[in-house]
């Protein structure tokens, strides 16, 4: 009883945090986009993943496109990157470009994905769902 109580107490205190953090990433957006930041470089196709990804994780679409560089940010960043590369024939420095990003950040990206993909199954099995998501949103749209 003592254990459970004492992980609700971490758990509440994850959700504040996660709830800080939120607030601090949109202080940091809006300062972004004050300043004369770019916020739509995507092509369709690319823009799909971004918002698959987005919608997934509970992130503003920014997430895609922002300087920010929280965890959720990042690994959100490098799913969809990864995720353009096998489903879209965007090269590299193209893919970069609509994530406001070098083609250097998508290869490390990509590697960074395959690592966890081999080392984690529920990962793995997230990160191709989201793939089948994508891909399947992408067609109905083109079907339209």
């Amino acid at each position: 009883m003592k254990q459970l109580a004492t992980n609700e107490a971490k758990l509440k205190r994850i959700v504040q945090i996660r709830t800080e953090l939120t607030s601090l990433e949109q202080e940091l957006f809006d300062s972004f986009k004050s300043e004369g930041g770019e916020l739509d470089f995507a092509p369709p196709a690319i823009r799909i993943c971004q918002e698959i990804v987005c919608e997934h994780f509970h992130l503003p679409l920014i997430a895609m496109t922002s300087p920010i560089r929280t965890a959720a940010f990042s690994r959100a960043r490098q799913i969809a990157m990864t995720i353009c590369t096998e489903l879209t024939k965007y090269t590299l420095t193209e893919i970069g470009d609509a994530f406001n990003r070098d083609h250097g950040t998508v290869i490390h990206a990509q590697t960074a994905i395959k690592n966890w993909c081999s080392t984690d199954e529920m990962f793995r099995e997230q990160f191709k769902n989201l793939k089948k998501v994508t891909s399947q949103r992408y067609a109905d749209k083109l079907n339209k």
